[in-house]
């Protein structure tokens, strides 16, 4: 509506210069005077009411100009509308610089952070509740996700890996509705759970709001975990039988075990766990390590000083899994998280060490309890996820064995297959367990800092199209051009100011009817005392009526009186 009124101010001006100019033609003294043909009144009235003639065959080119004259001034009202209609873009590289929240791991919350409690530990009573967290929310936040979000990190396992050459899509284990395109490395956890802070904008006045913030940047210290795999077949892990717990019937044998041995690092203590073998002529026949573990897939983690080793030990439906041995290292790291709101997705990656910057620098946790929590987290895994009739963690890593062998295109899988999906199961593993940690921090602990970060894209609200307002003050550059010449002309020729032309208007019916009457002599008072107001409602009382096809009265009834009073007088036109 506001464009309309607008753009009617313009083409009013231009309907006031061709009332001008036709008034100044016929008012003018006899010098300049000169009659205008009805054919043109006809066109200069639909050119001021912006109406269409259409008369192709008696009056083509009248009829030409008046469509493109009506075309003409749809243009203003086009041009306002993209002027002041409010247009949503983006800003880049506002420079804006903004504080994340991120975890922090001091004193005050050392009680939950650097606690391991092993599935068969029963820890302190008050500590397993706060460990355990709870459910917000934005989501379920926990120490040991091991044992609170059993089902979505085997869930991500199954997707570590891309069936193409794309970078894996792996949500968020949160409600935040984030996904990581690549991989997490464990941090970005602040990503839709803490609040933003906008330290400056352009200058220290500047205020804006979060909501407007489309795309940015923080940085971020944590651990780059790296796994490397192989088949060790001389590895020393092994199911020791418990005599004491088993179960036989005539087609399953249901008997306890306890997965223990040692990898190169050290001894690792083991589980219990259930398997069952079957009787039958193909287990019979089998020879080997794996007969009777059927389901079982259990995986060692030894961490001795530095190193920090995983080994598997299998059942035969697992054949695959069994004897990989997996060596990780974590290194201190500065990330970049990059973070496009619109899409809800973030991008993680290791920048390298600065000038000066040593890795001991950047160390979030010295003491690697953190790193300890999360590496025997991950082999916890094992010990709460297998069953008598299948193991949910090598079902995950055996999906995982298929994307990887779509993405290079075989058939069937092979060795170099296996070992790179356990890898990258292994690497996602590692960092959802670090991320829950540090997501813990922010929700449970509230133990935070800030990181440094720049906004990168800002949602700002433009007044119109910078192209379109640009045309618009070309036109009315135009227009106003084009009045004063017209004007400036008129009153050369005409020697006529607008203010000596009153209101006249004799393309309007009633002045041009009444003009017509009056000047043929008609004496009815109000035509006689009409001064040339197009508004005076004395003559707007007048009416008309048809007498034929051909002509027009000025009047309702018949009139043959000569008196002059009456306001109903014949007139032929």
């Amino acid at each position: 509506m506001l464009s309309g009124i607008l753009a009617n101010g313009q083409t009013y001006v231009a309907e006031s210069i061709i009332i001008f100019a036709t008034t100044s033609r016929l008012l003018s003294d006899s010098r300049t005077k000169s009659p205008i043909s009805l054919d043109k009144l006809k066109l200069r009235k639909a050119m001021r009411e912006r109406s269409l003639i259409f008369e192709p065959r008696n009056n083509w080119l009248k009829s030409l100009i008046s469509m493109l004259w009506l075309l003409f001034w749809q243009i203003p009202a086009v041009l306002w509308v993209g002027s002041i209609t409010p247009v949503v873009r983006l800003v880049e590289n506002s420079g804006i610089q903004i504080a994340v929240p991120v975890a922090n791991y001091s004193s005050t919350s050392f009680g939950l952070w650097a606690t391991d409690c092993p599935p068969e530990a029963l820890c302190d009573k008050d500590s397993v509740a706060k460990l355990l967290g709870g459910s917000f929310d934005e989501g379920t936040f926990s120490y040991v996700p091991w044992r609170t979000k059993t089902g979505l990190l085997l869930n991500a396992i199954s997707q570590a890996s891309s069936q193409d050459s794309s970078s894996p899509r792996n949500q968020k284990l949160d409600n935040t509705g984030y996904a990581y395109r690549g991989r997490s490395y464990g941090v970005g956890a602040s990503v839709g759970l803490a609040n933003l802070q906008v330290v400056n904008g352009v200058d220290d006045e500047t205020n804006i709001s979060i909501d407007l913030i489309r795309s940015y940047f923080y940085y971020e210290d944590g651990y780059k975990a790296s796994v490397h795999c192989q088949k060790n077949d001389s590895r020393q892990l092994y199911f020791s039988k418990l005599d004491t717990a088993r179960i036989a019937s005539e087609d399953n044998d249901l008997q306890a075990y306890w997965a223990s041995g040692s990898l190169p690092n050290g001894k690792w203590k083991g589980f219990p766990t259930w398997g069952i073998s079957k009787n039958d002529s193909e287990s019979s026949a089998y020879e080997g390590p794996r007969l009777g573990y059927e389901y079982i897939t259990a995986l060692a983690a030894v961490k001795d000083q530095d190193r920090y080793i995983y080994g598997f030990l299998a059942g035969r439906k697992y054949w695959e899994l069994d004897e990989a041995q997996c060596e990780v290292t974590f290194t201190p790291t500065r990330f970049n998280i990059s973070v496009d709101v619109g899409i809800k997705e973030v991008t993680v990656a290791p920048l390298p060490l600065q000038n000066k910057i040593l890795p001991a620098d950047i160390d979030i946790n010295p003491s690697r309890n953190v790193v300890n929590n999360s590496f025997y987290g991950v082999s916890y895994l094992s010990q709460v996820s297998t069953t008598l009739y299948t193991s949910v963690l090598g079902d995950a890593f055996y999906r995982n064995i298929d994307n990887v062998r779509k993405s290079h295109g075989r058939e069937t899988a092979v060795l170099d297959d296996t070992l790179e999906a356990i890898e990258q199961g292994l690497e996602l593993l590692l960092d959802s367990f670090l991320g829950s940690v540090s997501a813990a921090q922010l929700m449970i602990a509230n133990d935070t800092k800030l990181a440094t970060g720049k906004v990168v894209t800002l949602e700002a609200v433009q007044l119109g199209n910078t192209f379109l307002a640009t045309a618009l003050l070309g036109l009315v550059g135009l227009v106003c051009a084009g009045t004063i010449l017209g004007l400036s002309y008129l009153w050369g020729r005409y020697s006529i100011s607008w203010n000596m032309l009153g209101d006249h208007d004799f393309l309007d019916y009633k002045s041009a009817i009444v003009g017509v009457a009056k000047g043929a002599g008609y004496s009815a008072a109000a035509i006689v005392n009409w001064k040339g107001d197009s508004n005076d409602r004395e003559v707007g009382k007048l009416k008309i009526t048809a007498v034929d096809n051909t002509s027009l009265k000025l009047g309702d009834k018949p009139n043959t009186s000569s008196d002059t009073s009456s306001s109903s007088l014949p007139l032929r036109v």
